[in-house]
């Protein structure tokens, strides 16, 4: 696993791209719907308000428990999976969520995010069962 950072953040009035990269370069695209798209728009760009919406309730209760998030992790890009690993100072659990819960509850927390990269990206040898990949290949465009 290796830890990303939002890079940027592509909003419309339908959906929202979040752009990751890792430090070594890869870039890492996931898309969510608008309203969430706002929430983390608004908290990677530090101008936040809190109003008490279900992610910061989520956070308030995990506190009142002896809970902290510990890191995000995303798991599978393709399939959506993430989970958050929450620490009692002794242990850390795992708790699943989709990606972009997760990313929103990392940064209301501040968590470093991280990524298994394995799972992010296709295979090559898989790539030819895809028809994209055969179309721009046809072209000479890879």
């Amino acid at each position: 696993m290796v830890e990303i950072e939002l890079t940027d953040i592509d909003l419309s009035d339908d959906f929202c791209d979040i752009y990751l990269e890792d430090a070594d370069g890869y870039i890492y695209k996931f898309r969510t719907d608008a309203e969430k798209g706002k929430i983390i728009s608004l908290l990677a760009h530090g101008v936040y308000v809190q109003n008490d919406n279900i992610y910061e309730l989520f956070i308030k209760f995990l506190r009142m428990s002896g809970l902290s998030v510990h890191s995000v992790v995303i798991l599978d890009g393709y399939k959506d999976r993430a989970v958050i690993n929450l620490t009692d100072s002794k242990e850390i659990r795992t708790f699943p969520l989709n990606i972009d819960d997760a990313l929103i509850l990392g940064l209301l927390s501040e968590a470093p995010l991280l990524i298994k990269r394995e799972a992010c990206f296709l295979e090559a040898e898989n790539l030819d069962k895809y028809i994209w990949y055969r179309f721009l290949k046809e072209l000479d465009l890879c």
